[in-house]
């Protein structure tokens, strides 16, 4: 099925550490700000049962990841860094799942590059980006949480 293993990817000016298993669709999974794609440990068995490629990776001075000079942590920046990345493994389109600031550059691309998204899964997504800032209040009105409670039930 595929191991977990670790590898280093180089494009333009990034040097990201990829955590990669599986074979299949590619599921691209993009951690949350100050975090790693060790958050996604406990994910990749259940992603290559499924019969997925994960690919978690360290964004731009997370994890083993470096940090490029310069370089700018806006929702559009983290996007690129994603679609670079996906360019340097040879892959058109996959699964985006992202958590967290990951949730919301998850957001970001499937709004932007539709053509490059088969599906978004966003857990905790921050929606800072001006698309997503009506549905905001949403996210903090208790009305919300009371049927999130009732149809999530015992998993929320």
């Amino acid at each position: 099925m595929g191991e977990p293993f670790q590898r280093t990817v180089t494009f333009g000016w990034h040097r990201l550490r990829v955590t990669e298993a599986g074979s299949g669709e590619p599921v691209l999974l993009i951690h949350g700000f100050a975090d790693s794609a060790y958050t996604w440990h406990r994910n990749l068995d259940a992603l290559i049962e499924a019969g997925f490629r994960a690919l978690a990776y360290d964004q731009p001075g997370c994890g083993g990841s470096d940090l490029p000079e310069g370089f700018r942590f806006g929702v559009d920046d983290l996007a690129r860094v994603a679609l670079g990345l996906l360019d340097a493994l040879g892959i058109d389109r996959a699964h985006v799942v992202g958590s967290s600031m990951g949730g919301g550059v998850a957001l970001y691309l499937a709004v932007h590059h539709p053509d490059r998204v088969r599906r978004v899964v966003g857990v905790a997504p921050v929606c800072y980006h001006p698309p997503f800032r009506p549905f905001a209040p949403l996210f903090r009105c208790s009305l919300f949480l009371a049927l999130a409670r009732r149809i999530a039930g015992p998993w929320l």
